[in-house]
Parts: structure tokens; sequence; C-alpha cells
């Protein structure tokens, strides 16, 4: 799917486009931004939720013909061939075959549906429901919590290979199996009054959050890592220190001694500086220490061997990607775990190490500490 998408000067400075609610003509370009080839868009929802639009907006959008909905949740931007004019041979196929089949384009490059009057209207009836109060309750707490709506994907992430707190199983994300994967928890639901904030949060598998569904914990589990895990992820992607905040009248000139400056220590700063030590290579080098628990630093060998792979096109969540898949295969194997380092990681074998298979592990393969007993 292309990553870049056009839009036609006669819609978008129409009256009829202009005479629609900025939050309106601001889903619109959404939905345009994440269709696929050929128009179709299926988590509109999750657009909503992330530009803090409403249900009301699509039915304005559908009320003045620029998305047609259809019954199976999906909708279609009515004017995408006059939007986008895109090649052949650079078009991916498009997975709504069946919504496909009931559209025809119009003289004017228009999608319209085929049975047009019947059609349509029970697709209106069908395609908007109304919001369950659960799913309300859900929209407010995330849109008032001073979380990002980046922290989901992130603390998920983060919690692979850990041990769920409730059934004690390997949460996994890549493993193939939903059960495994970590999910979020709230201590207190907040469909009971809960908060979406860090204090109520904890990561379970999503078995075991199933299982629990609205019941209140009266325990923390594992929120104490969860917050320690943000901490970490907030600060590895936080780019620089404000030099603005540094006071320069509280450095004692006088307390530095100058005997115990280590002049490697120099090099190894003075090389990241010469390289500016982009946010996005100081977030690899971070994870990489993360998951391996080592103190890798911004040095120039580390630094021009990510550059290289950005470079080539790769990014910072193949770098991730490659170090989760390694970190499972070599964490705990005495003999390979030496070569968990960006010179073996990013180096010529990059893009062999991101397209090999996921390596499961199992429970035999978790090393086990007696004293935790």
């Amino acid at each position: 799917m292309a990553n870049k998408r056009m839009f036609d000067k006669s819609i978008i400075d129409s009256d009829q486009f202009l005479d629609m609610p900025l939050t309106s003509q601001a889903v619109y370009f959404h939905l345009n931004m994440r269709a696929d080839d050929y128009g179709f868009v299926d988590n509109w929802k999750s657009t909503l939720r992330i530009i803090g639009g409403k249900e009301d907006d699509i039915k304005v959008l559908i009320m003045k013909k620029l998305i047609i909905p259809f019954k199976s949740g999906v909708i279609v931007i009515s004017h995408w061939k006059l939007n986008n004019n895109l090649q052949k041979d650079r078009i991916k196929s498009t997975k709504y075959i069946d919504e496909l089949r009931h559209l025809k384009l119009n003289e004017n490059k228009e999608y319209e549906l085929i049975d047009n009057d019947e059609e349509s209207n029970i697709l209106l009836e069908t395609s908007i429901k109304e919001t369950p109060e659960w799913q309300k309750k859900r929209d407010d707490a995330y849109k008032n919590s001073s979380l990002p709506y980046s922290f989901l994907y992130k603390i998920r992430n983060s919690f692979d290979n850990e041990i769920c707190p409730v059934c004690g199983k390997l949460m996994r994300i890549n493993s193939g199996i939903k059960g495994n994967m970590p999910s979020i928890q709230h201590l207190v639901p907040i469909s009971k009054g809960g908060v979406h904030e860090l204090d109520n949060i904890a990561v379970i598998c999503y078995e075991c959050n199933n299982a629990i569904r609205d019941e209140i914990i009266n325990e923390k589990l594992n929120s104490d890592l969860v917050k320690k895990k943000w901490e970490f992820l907030s600060r590895a992607t936080s780019g620089y220190v404000d030099k603005n905040s540094i006071d320069k009248n509280s450095i004692d000139k006088n307390s530095i001694d100058k005997n115990s400056i280590d002049k490697n220590s120099i090099e190894v700063y003075s090389s990241a500086k010469a390289e500016q030590c982009e946010p996005k290579m100081k977030e690899i080098i971070d994870y990489l220490n993360f998951k391996t628990n080592k103190h890798f630093k911004y040095t120039k060998n580390n630094i021009n061997k990510i550059k290289t792979r950005l470079n080539e096109g790769f990014s910072i969540d193949d770098f991730k990607i490659v170090i989760d898949k390694k970190t499972n295969e070599w964490l705990n194997d005495k003999n390979m775990n030496t070569y968990l380092r960006p010179e073996t990681l990013f180096g010529n074998k990059f893009e062999s190490y991101l397209n090999q298979r996921e390596t499961i592990l199992t429970t035999k393969d978790i090393p086990i500490d007696i004293s935790d007993f």
C-alpha cells in the first residue's frame, strides 16, 4: 500500500466540503490517509479515537456523499479515484472484494452503489449504530488520560517475554496464540469508575484479561513494573535535555578534577556529538540496552552501523523487531549472548535477521532460580 495520498481541490475547496464542521473535515483527511489502494477503510473507529472525532462526523460525511458505508462496517471514500491516480503496477489488491462488487464508477470517477436506492438506506441503518455505554466510558477515559495514545502499543510490546502475574504464563507478542499476548488490565475497571492512568494499570495475558473482565482487582499485580518500563520508554524517546533548563551558575568549576577526566569518555562524547546522535539512533541503542540489560554507548561505530541501515530504508520498528528476535533466541544462550551487540545485529546480516522466522520459547527454556521459591 502506498504511503502518499492526494486530494483533488475540486472536492476540498467546494462549498459542500467547507460547510462541514472542522472535525468532519479532519476526519475526511485522516480516512483518506489510512485507506487502502482502492479507498477502503476498516478501522475508522480507531481513527476517530486518535483525532478526537465523533461518529456524528462519520454521519455528516455519509450525508454529504463523501464516503459510502457497508454492512460489514467498512467504508469507502466516494471520490477516491478522483483524488488518487495510482499506477496499475503499483496498486495493491484490496481484500474487500464483496464490497467492491457493490460499487461502480460513474462518469465523474466517483464510486456509486449499484443498487443505490435500496442498499444505501439499509447501510445507513446498519453501519452506524449507537455507541455502547461501556465504549463511551472507555473513550472518555482514554481522552482524559495524561498518557499518550502510543502508550498502549509501547507498553504491551515492552512486556514481550514477561510472565503474566495472574497465571504465570509466558506472554508473547508474536507467538500466534492470542491468549498469550500481553494486554492492558485496569485494576479498577473503567466501567466501574476506574481511570486510564499508570496507578490503575497492570499488564496480564489476554486469556486472563478476558476471564477477569470487569472485576475489581484488590492487588497491584505488576503495576510497579509498568511504571518502571514506561519511565524508561519515556526517557528513551524524549530526545535531548533542554539546555535552558540547566542553571549554569550552579556549576562549580573548582569541583572539576581535570586529572579524573577519562580521555576515552571524551572520545565517545565527541564521536556521538559529531554524528549528532539523532534521537532515533539513541532510541535504538537504548532499546537494545533495555532488552539485553547491557550498556552500549553512543559511539561512532555503533551510530554508523545504525545510520547505514537507516539509509538503506529500514525503520526504527525494523531495528526493534531484530532486537526482539535475537534477544529471544540468544539472551539465555551463554555462547551466543555475547553477539547481542550493535556490531553483529546491525551489520550486513540485518535483513536476514529481520526476515527470519520467530523462535518460539517454551517454559522449559526459561531459567529458574531455586532461591525464588
